[in-house]
């Protein structure tokens, strides 16, 4: 579908993800004529596609917003990934306001093999169950982090797992002001 028309293959992955469609595990259904059945991740496959094939018609950059009371459950994020080093394209994520939660069930990767940004701010909480890479893969891509404010939360892996690293391959920063928190 979204060879043929990217907006409307769009409006169809936002349409499905909604949280009125989102059991409260975090499952999605595999398709529209069974809410119940759920299937391999099919959805992230798709938006994935989607991504792509916008990416190549229309170039740039990727900018995801976060806010207030929403939430997103992914299994892994990679914030500025290009497929080229030559060609790093980035990416912003902003996470902000009260009960806006980011909810990864694996790495969080910034500035993977392009430059790529996660800004915290006003009481906005990205959780990951893993590791949490700065600045990976190809010299010059940075990877920036901010935990801005009171009630902002970075919370990184569990009590038995999860690494931090800052500046792995590239340049990376984590920047924590005003009451934010990392654990």
């Amino acid at each position: 579908l979204a060879m043929v028309d990217l907006d409307f293959a769009k409006q169809q992955l936002e349409l499905m993800l909604r949280n009125d469609y989102l059991h409260p595990n975090g499952q999605l259904p595999a398709y529209e004529w069974n809410f119940g059945d759920v299937n391999p991740p099919v959805h992230a496959w798709a938006t994935m596609n989607v991504y792509l094939l916008e990416r190549e018609s229309r170039g740039g950059t990727g900018d995801l917003q976060i806010l207030a009371g929403a939430i997103l459950r992914s299994f892994r994020a990679i914030i500025g990934s290009g497929p080229l080093a030559e060609d790093p394209p980035g990416g912003s994520v902003l996470v902000r306001g009260l009960d806006a939660l980011w909810d990864i069930k694996n790495d969080l990767l910034v500035g993977y093999s392009g430059p790529g940004t996660l800004d915290i701010e006003s009481g906005g909480i990205v959780r990951t169950v893993e590791d949490v890479w700065l600045g990976d893969r190809f010299d010059g891509e940075r990877g920036d982090v901010a935990v801005l404010g009171v009630g902002s939360l970075l919370a990184v892996g569990t009590p038995t797992a999860g690494e931090f690293q800052i500046g792995v391959s590239s340049p990376g920063s984590l920047r924590i002001e005003n009451g934010g928190d990392v654990y």
